[in-house]
């Protein structure tokens, strides 16, 4: 029995209503094309006018009514036997004179994506309902790390032309980590989750759950804070003042030298000291510099500013541990604005690495209590003693023989018996001093506070601090200051996801790029408001359904190539616009980051070439880029030959926290000895985010090759299968598609039993309840 409801009340039908064969429409392949799953389908019936109907219809011929049917939302079902086989919205088309010549009304039922993918391709990502408000900080930061959060905030190097490692040496610039260091990057699981769950919808799916998907991260951006640009801000109460002259100063008996002329002792006078020269500016003389007011902003109308400020100084520093140097490392600008970071330590510990002959000095950082000690070398099975230690520091010539051995510091514990000294120790080439000066180079940024024509801003609490009572200070010039009216959050910042969040991308087309990537499929319960996605490759499993005896061997059975219509060559790969690494990397490689080519070897397929190129992503490059810390490996973004670094949407996998070298320490916030580590791909760990296969890791085509190699080798049936109504329910339900999407079934055909997998259902005569469906032969049959 056929019924019609609109919104939940039943219509009156004909005597003799039939369907359209089209009322249930299912393709394999066309679940995971998000632009048809939007549009879905409809198919048109005619009801005839009873009173019933007419009030349903809202009285379509009363051209005195005040409503029209089509000016609200209704919603329709198709009942057949207890079996719901459309549900969508129902519009009225016209009210005219129907078959009998009396009044019937014509009504479209239209089932697809308008639940979910037509709501999300008309949301911003910035739309979704994702909870998120903290406070922008170096806690919040390391603690994005480990914690199972929405967002982590992870390490960018920025392309330039910088050389990506330097040797330490006496005159090494150390640039410090700081809040700019760090990119917003969302989870793309929970992401997913919030953008279904806005849309009313609970997806299902193992893949989801799986620790891969879950490691996935996507990069954010920050959300504009200003109605101007910022060039154009810039020009009207901007201004970038400098230091064009070097300036000393000592540290107090408490470890601070001042920045400003506002002190008298342990002071350096104003933090810059003029706004003239390459690259320094002073719109509308916003920006004053005296001797008896200092440092002075003061726009001509009210401003939400934040101040850029690039030190650049020579400190006196006393080796103090394997890792860090004790000098200025903590800076005050103010309220809200009390950055303290750590002096890393940039000479190498040789300890694994002497050369023979080679002079080195041992020094011990902790305490011996005045026992004795002594330096091992272990090449091999020859243990042979360098040197016996008795002050905190020794040195010693390496004995030629030894080139390569690693050394262990012992100290003295009983009578012939010494055992490894667990306190910090190093060796260090012999020039290595103790103490001397070290140049450090770090770009800081205060939150953005409102500004007024009447109260200005004043720049005169400026401190450096830690170091030890008279360490020298000497700010360098090159020293800048600067008005910034960017949207990067400098640190108090407070962040809701709206400032995250790209606003340039939909949800459907960050759900459509997922779907790219994995060869995904969705498979939608309208009544049960759950969406199930998977692999394509994920729903296939080897299970057999035996539907030998619903074949109806009398009607048409048709065969085809499944290679007909597919074009011959297809290419996976990424968005084409990349950043200035990539690019490079392309042009010295046969083949482009991230792509996979396929070419048919059936000769029934369209020659030609088919780009299947991800809407939204770019692949990423990682460098090893700090000097302190060689052996991290960071994201490399941007191009260097650009005029703005953009950070270009782009996908990584999120690996944790990654362990350095014990002779290297991370720098902010946490000062440890591991670091997060996020990568597009890493053969030593077996991760690759490419399509293709690279450095010995199979890429993501392997979500496509069994599809694809099906396409070129095997072939179609469309055949008529006995199917009852609620059978076909459940061949296009979420809850039941692993098992009858993914299944094959065993079919007899002329005689002859052979397993296919069901590709489409293209047809339906209720009466016969017979389904029109076509089967493609699987591959291992």
């Amino acid at each position: 029995m056929i019924r019609l409801r609109i919104d939940g009340q039943e219509c009156d039908l004909y005597e003799d209503f039939t369907l359209p064969e089209k009322v249930v429409q299912l393709d394999v392949e066309r679940l995971g094309e998000l632009n048809t799953i939007r549009q879905g389908h409809s198919i048109e019936v005619e009801i005839p006018s009873t009173i019933k109907n007419d009030e349903l219809m809202g009285y379509p011929t009363d051209t005195k009514s005040a409503e029209h049917f089509n000016e609200s939302y209704h919603e329709a079902e198709v009942e057949v036997d207890g079996s719901i086989l459309l549900r969508g919205v129902a519009h009225l088309i016209k009210s005219s004179a129907g078959n009998s010549g009396a009044l019937a009304y014509r009504l479209r039922v239209h089932q697809g994506g308008v639940n979910w993918a037509e709501s999300m391709a008309r949301k911003s990502l910035s739309d979704t309902d994702l909870e998120y408000n903290e406070t922008f900080d170096g806690e919040l930061i390391q603690r994005s790390w480990s914690e199972d959060v929405a967002v982590r905030f992870l390490p960018l190097h920025y392309d330039s032309y910088t050389p990506e490692q330097e040797v330490a040496t006496l005159n090494t610039m150390l640039r410090i980590t700081t809040l700019d260091d760090y990119h917003p990057f969302v989870s793309v699981s929970k992401l997913t989750k919030a953008i279904f769950a806005q849309a009313g919808y609970e997806v299902e799916s193992d893949f989801m759950q799986s620790k891969e998907f879950k490691r996935l991260l996507i990069s954010g951006k920050y959300a504009s804070r200003n109605s101007f640009s910022e060039s154009r801000l810039a020009s009207f109460t901007g201004f970038e003042a400098g230091r064009d002259a070097e300036v000393s100063t000592t540290a107090s008996d408490r470890g601070v030298a001042w920045l400003s002329q506002a002190v008298l002792t342990n002071s350096t006078g104003n933090f810059v000291n003029t706004t003239q020269g390459e690259g320094l500016y002073n719109s509308n003389g916003v920006f004053s510099i005296s001797e008896e007011r200092g440092l002075w902003y003061h726009p001509k109308s009210t401003q939400m500013v934040g101040f850029e400020y690039e030190l650049r100084y020579k400190t006196g520093y006393k080796v103090s541990s394997p890792t860090r140097l004790t000098g200025f490392d903590s800076i005050y600008l103010g309220e809200n604005a009390d950055f303290q970071f750590e002096l890393p330590n940039p000479f190498k510990d040789c300890r694994e690495s002497l050369r023979g002959q080679g002079r080195y000095v041992c020094r011990i950082f902790g305490e011996t209590h005045g026992r004795s000690m002594r330096l091992v070398a272990t090449l091999g099975s020859t243990q042979r003693l360098l040197a016996d230690i008795y002050e905190h520091k020794s040195f010693f010539t390496a004995p030629e023989d030894m080139a390569g051995c690693s050394c262990e510091l012992q100290i003295y514990e009983t009578t012939d018996t010494y055992v490894p000294y667990q306190g910090e120790w190093a060796i260090y080439e012999s020039y290595v001093e103790e103490e001397g000066e070290v140049e450090v180079a770090i770009r800081l940024r205060t939150p953005a506070e409102e500004i007024t024509p009447t109260r200005g801003k004043a720049f005169n609490g400026i401190y450096l601090y830690g170091a030890q009572p008279e360490q020298k200070l000497t700010l360098l010039a090159g020293c800048r200051l600067r008005a910034v009216f960017s949207p990067v959050p400098a640190m108090g910042t407070a962040l809701s996801w709206s400032d995250l969040a790209p606003k340039d991308v939909t949800q459907l087309e960050f759900i459509e790029s997922l779907g790219q990537m994995f060869n995904l499929r969705f498979i939608t319960s309208e009544s049960e408001r759950k969406v199930r996605i998977e692999p394509l490759s994920s729903l296939r499993h080897d299970e057999v359904v035996d539907w030998r005896e619903r074949v109806i061997l009398s009607e048409e059975i048709s065969f085809s190539e499944a290679a007909e219509g597919v074009a011959r060559e297809r290419t996976l790969g990424y968005r084409t616009e990349v950043d200035g690494a990539v690019e490079r990397f392309n042009a010295e490689q046969t083949s482009r980051l991230g792509e996979w080519k396929y070419v048919m070897k059936n000769y029934l397929s369209t020659p030609s070439h088919k780009q299947i190129l991800n809407p939204l992503f770019s692949p990423t490059l990682t460098a090893q880029t700090k000097s302190d810390t060689p052996s991290a490996q960071i994201m490399q973004v941007g191009n260097r030959d650009a005029e703005s670094q953009n950070v270009t949407t782009r996908v990584v996998s999120y690996r944790g926290m990654k362990p350095l070298p014990t002779t290297q320490r991370w720098g902010y916030p946490s000062f440890g000895q591991e670091y997060p580590y996020a990568t597009f791909l890493d053969s030593e760990e077996g991760i690759s985010l490419c399509f293709e296969d690279r450095d010995g890791v199979v890429g993501l085509h392997r979500y496509y090759d069994q599809e694809w190699q099906e396409q070129d080798h095997s072939h179609e049936i469309t055949i008529s299968i006995k199917l009852l109504p609620h059978e076909l329910e459940e061949l296009c339900d979420a809850e039941s598609a692993k098992t009858t999407l993914g299944s094959q079934y065993l079919l007899n055909i002329s005689g002859e039993e052979t397993l296919y997998r069901l590709q489409a259902i293209e047809s339906y005569d209720k009466e016969r309840a017979v389904a029109r469906c076509r089967f493609r032969r699987a591959l291992n049959d």
